[in-house]
């Protein structure tokens, strides 16, 4: 799915968490899960979720406390499959 003009798309976004997690200790977390300036929550995350989890990546977005922009309320946690 190719991104909008000027955003990072999906493969982006794998790749990039596919290489923090190499670097990672135990998790990852990522805020906010919109799109930037928008409330809008990235159109392909269930896709990103799944393409994680072939990677050996569990993805898990749990809700926050933290107000940062306006519908931002949700973040990425990722883990190793496998991992305590």
């Amino acid at each position: 799915m190719p991104g909008l003009p000027g955003r990072l798309d999906r493969t982006f976004h794998l790749d990039a968490i596919r290489e923090l997690m190499r670097v990672a200790q135990d998790e990852l977390r990522i805020f906010p899960l919109v799109e930037s300036g928008t409330s809008v929550l990235w159109p392909y995350l269930d896709e990103l979720l799944d393409d994680l989890r072939e990677h050996g990546i569990d993805g898990e977005v749990v809700e926050v406390d933290y107000r940062f922009q306006k519908g931002a309320h949700h973040m990425l946690v990722c883990r190793r499959i496998g991992f305590p």
